[in-house]
């Protein structure tokens, strides 16, 4: 394996299980403050941990087609011309190559290691009881 990928893969391992100390400390306070059984607030904070993790994946590039031209007698030309524009741009930008510098960052912060650090914590809720 490269030593990228071991990196990305221990960054994310690492960051998982700090997600999963944050987790506990919040599942730990709710449970105090309204006498709710530990074990349960720490598999539901774990599930909206997972939650927001998996609603962080959703991402997009909002220079891509539109509906514009929709029912237009032009409306192949308008989509062309969008496809144009965003090729375009993204031979400007160095689209590609830039994506693959800052994967590490991406993997450190990224949903990945929120939904680890959600599933850490469900299985820790299930250790626990």
């Amino acid at each position: 394996m490269k030593k990228g990928l071991i990196k990305n893969l221990i960054s994310i391992i690492v960051f998982g299980i700090l997600f999963l100390g944050i987790g506990d400390l919040l599942a730990y306070l709710i449970s105090q403050k309204y006498e709710y059984n530990l074990r349960d607030v720490m598999f539901l904070v774990g599930l909206g941990i997972i939650i927001i993790g998996i609603l962080s994946m959703i991402g997009g590039n909002s220079t891509g087609l539109n509906l514009q031209g929709l029912g237009q007698a032009n409306s192949q030309y308008i989509a062309n011309a969008n496809l144009e524009v965003t090729r375009m741009e993204r031979e400007t930008t160095n689209y590609h190559n830039s994506a693959k510098n800052r994967i590490s960052i991406k993997a450190a912060f990224g949903s990945l290691s929120i939904i680890l650090g959600g599933l850490f914590m469900i299985l820790n809720s299930f250790i626990i009881g």
